[in-house]
């Protein structure tokens, strides 16, 4: 009678293994854009998406992307319309997702009068590989072309999220 006991405890062994690595698999999988984001997790996910059909998002670090340039100025030869000249530069030391990028247009008074949210598409050259992200320190030129709200915008502000 002890031998039947020892052989069901290796097969519940053995079957409490498989589920926990099914369990651990399935989590990683719904949740890897989050785990993806911290840095100790990063090697342990490629490992993971080496042996399974994954891939490990770019980090995501918007607070680390900083404006160096930017300019407004009225289109030289079409009426109503503002050229929109920035230079974003990769702060951090890994690469990262390019970030969505929001400029408001603000009157004398602070107040929004015109605000727009990009895409990185959006607002990168059409050759841009996104799926290589923004290489550490890395510097990107911006130029856009948008309809003129009028005279009262006087101030203007980029946010990256």
């Amino acid at each position: 009678p002890a031998k039947p006991a020892r052989s069901h405890f290796w097969m519940w062994l053995f079957i409490a293994l498989v589920l926990g690595v099914v369990f651990v698999g399935q989590y990683v999988f719904f949740n890897i854009n989050s785990l993806s984001q911290n840095l100790k997790l990063r090697p342990v996910l490629h490992t993971m998406c080496d042996l399974a059909p994954c891939e490990v998002p770019l980090m995501k670090s918007p607070h680390l992307v900083t404006l160096v340039e930017r300019d407004i100025r009225n289109h030289p030869k079409e009426k109503d319309i503002l050229v929109v000249k920035a230079k974003i530069k990769n702060k951090a030391s890994y690469a990262q997702a390019y970030p969505f990028m929001g400029l408001s247009l603000h009157d004398i008074t602070g107040q929004t009068i015109a605000e727009r949210r990009f895409k990185p598409g959006e607002y990168l050259p059409t050759n841009t590989d996104l799926s290589k992200g923004l290489s550490p320190q890395q510097t990107i030129d911006i130029t856009l072309e948008l309809v003129d709200p009028g005279k009262d915008a006087v101030g203007f502000e980029f946010n990256f999220f």
